[in-house]
């Protein structure tokens, strides 16, 4: 084990990894003025308003997954601990993707040495991939199941077996497709010459895991409290589709069928890449100039970690078979990591020019893609761009926290227990359930319907307010009228 995973000596240079996590944090740190939208409300209305094993043990507001940690849990603190505050959970974000690239630098540093880990973290910390999960507040169950799965790794690498096995079962509670985890573990701490099946014999407290996760889900759906309907038949030919992706995804490539390549890229983005190629090609300059014999033999010793990339790669890959009809870039982030590590693998193997030159065009690629004003809509595995990207987010983020906004300011308090009826908004608008309204106003009583199916049976006994159709140019509400459609009716 200590020839596979070694402890991180001076060969990691700490200002370069420094620098590039700060340039990392600094393509996101707009995502702190994001608001809360889509499925974030179903989840502070679900869990919100709960104790803490109602909240967890409660069926999965969006029905679609059963991961309790990575949704209910954490919508849960974000709603007792921060006050359901959109900054606080996009704070959680930031700390969570830094906490990856760390984990994911540990890992690489041992296998495929210092230099290799700094090309990893920086194809990692510049990829397009990372954007939707650190944008959007529900993305943390991405993150959370990501970083689990990494201290999984580490932690049964370093001996710790329970404690790996703990990290796991959180991950695969956080989201399904870590799944394979423990076979990126195995093989990366596996000793020379060891048969694998006592590599795997060793793995118990990873599998018990897993079984216990299993029987969760089974359970779960026996209950009928998730649905695979979305999933749809399995068919063959979805397989190379899913991994025709890979590559692309993890050098930053996507876009609009039919169009073709085009330019979107924006000074920033060519301003970060420049400071990114630069700490590259710092770390790459250090590392030559200062080479023996001995570390040599350490930045050259990259079979073996070109071995656990591919098989990472592969093994991380194959969950999102079952999803590609409607596939994203933040849904290949487990086998996309065993792809950085390949990729620095054997850059570090190479020329010194070649290091710099790939974190540059990865990075430049990946900032040109967050660029593209579209997004795919039609369910297909062939098609070249993700079907959730910072485009569709930010469509349905600004008018939302306008919404928002000018309700409290037309209304900035409403009675316990009010009917509110709405007409002419927009569909993002959670008319239906009232969730949008519940936690602007932090008042689980408060109800929200259609003015088209008003009733005066969702009125009795509760304060009503209407509000007419807001313009569709300025987006601005006329005054609310309490009791006025209730006096309408009467009349």
């Amino acid at each position: 084990m200590e020839e596979t995973f070694r402890a991180p000596g001076a060969g990691l240079r700490l200002a370069p990894l420094a620098l590039l996590l700060l340039v990392a944090v600094s393509l996101h740190v707009s995502a702190l003025r994001a608001p809360f939208v889509g499925d974030d409300f179903a989840m502070l209305d679900e869990v919100g308003f709960r104790p803490l094993p109602g909240a967890v043990l409660a069926p999965d507001p969006t029905g679609d997954a059963f991961r309790p940690v990575g949704r209910q849990l954490h919508f849960w603190l974000i709603g007792h601990l921060c006050g359901a505050s959109p900054v606080a959970a996009h704070v959680a974000n930031l700390a969570l993707f830094l906490t990856v690239l760390a984990l994911l630098a540990w890992i690489a540093v041992r296998l495929v040495g210092p230099y290799a880990a700094i090309l990893t973290v920086a194809l990692a910390g510049m990829s397009y991939a990372l954007e939707v999960p650190v944008l959007s507040a529900s993305g943390a169950q991405y993150l959370i199941a990501l970083a689990a799965a990494l201290a999984s790794i580490v932690s049964y690498a370093n001996g710790a077996r329970q404690i790996a096995a703990v990290a796991l079962f959180l991950a695969l509670l956080s989201n399904e497709a870590m799944v394979l985890a423990p076979l990126v573990a195995v093989v990366a701490s596996r000793r020379p010459r060891e048969l694998f099946r006592n590599s795997l014999r060793q793995a118990w407290p990873l599998l018990a895991a897993i079984g216990g996760w299993l029987v969760l889900w089974l359970g779960a759906l026996l209950r009928h409290d998730l649905s695979l309907d979305d999933s749809g038949p399995f068919r063959w030919g979805a397989v190379p589709a899913t991994f025709s992706h890979l590559l692309p995804v993890a050098l930053g490539l996507e876009w609009k069928r039919g169009a073709g390549p085009a330019l979107h890229i924006g000074w920033f983005g060519i301003g970060t890449m420049v400071v990114a190629t630069a700490a590259v090609a710092w770390a790459s300059a250090r590392r030559r100039q200062g080479r023996t014999n001995t570390s040599s033999r350490v930045e050259r010793r990259g079979p073996r970690g070109i071995f656990v990339g591919l098989l990472w790669a592969v093994g991380g890959t194959l969950p999102v078979i079952l999803v590609i009809p409607t596939w994203s870039a933040h849904q290949y982030l487990f086998g996309l990591c065993g792809v950085w590590l390949l990729l620095g693998a054997w850059a570090a193997r190479q020329p010194r020019w070649v290091g710099p030159t790939l974190v540059a065009l990865a990075g430049l690629c990946s900032q040109n893609t967050l660029g593209l004003e579209s997004v795919a809509t039609a369910k297909d595995p062939w098609i070249p761009q993700s079907h959730v990207n910072r485009y569709s987010l930010m469509q349905e983020m600004q008018p939302v926290a306008h919404f928002a906004a000018e309700l409290k300011r037309v209304r900035p308090r409403l009675p316990s227990g009010s009917t509110l009826f709405f007409s002419g908004v927009p569909h993002f608008w959670e008319v239906g359930g009232g969730r949008l309204v519940r936690w602007a106003y932090r008042d689980s009583t408060l109800r929200a319907y259609d003015l088209t199916v008003f009733s005066l049976d969702r009125t009795k006994g509760t304060p009503c307010t209407t509000s007419p159709p807001p313009s569709c140019v300025t987006w601005r509400w006329a005054r609310f009228a309490s009791g006025a459609a209730a006096r309408r009716t009467k009349r």
